[in-house]
């Protein structure tokens, strides 16, 4: 448990208990062991792990809770969280440095501005972008200094941490090229202002963090101030 003081009215401050509620969503992936790991390495970290119950994944076996769209994290998330807002959120997922890879093409959660570095780029039906987590924020659903740890590769990437992709893959390329282009996690950081966003700059295996990266507000930040109470 935690305490805060909070503002409660002009000149007025209060002090109110808060409890902690770890949230983890596991992302898919068509290996059952990578989805085993995934959902091991959440449980690891006292997170409870939310799905809707129903997905079952073939050809392997379990699904682990595996979620493998954004509108249905989207959902999740606000369920988990109007009760008892969500204090710190874990995806262990994959990752690049635009997107939560669900392992769904074009339905995972995305920065809002894909089609500025990528015309070609379709948000698809049952996918999330960066606001649909601020909307969430804003709603309360997120307690106000929101810990979110995006576990995915490369979702903390800067453009320099990132390998150059085959022209073929045209998202990740652009992404790449258009250096002026931030990545997930600090666009999370910028439009949830107060949370703190933790990810990994770099390629990594489920659960491990190398060089990962901080930011609060938009800006890069040390990592004693993202776990100072």
């Amino acid at each position: 448990m935690m305490w805060f003081t909070i503002n409660s009215g002009i000149g007025k401050e209060t002090s109110v208990e808060i409890k902690e509620n770890k949230v983890a969503i596991i992302g898919d992936d068509p290996n059952w062991g990578v989805r085993k790991t995934f959902y091991e390495v959440a449980q690891e970290g006292g997170y409870r792990i939310v799905s809707n119950g129903l997905y079952i994944r073939f050809p392997g076996i379990g699904s682990y809770g595996a979620v493998n769209t954004g509108k249905e994290v989207i959902s999740l998330l606000k369920k988990e969280g109007t009760e008892r807002s969500i204090t710190e959120l874990y995806f262990s997922t994959h990752g690049v440095p635009y997107a939560i890879d669900l392992y769904n093409s074009g339905n995972n959660i995305y920065l809002d501005n894909m089609t500025d570095f990528c015309e070609s780029f379709v948000y698809e039906n049952d996918s999330a972008t960066v606001s649909d987590l601020a909307e969430l924020y804003n709603k309360g659903i997120f307690s106000y200094d929101i810990k979110i740890i995006l576990g995915g590769c490369y979702n903390g990437a800067r453009h320099s941490d990132y390998p150059m992709p085959d022209k073929n893959n045209e998202v990740n390329y652009r992404w790449k090229i258009n250096t002026h282009i931030e990545n997930i996690a600090q666009q999370i950081s910028r439009k949830l202002p107060n949370a703190k966003i933790k990810a990994n700059r770099i390629q990594v295996s489920s659960g491990n963090f190398n060089k990962p990266i901080y930011y609060k507000g938009g800006i890069e930040i040390d990592a004693s101030s993202f776990y100072r109470i």
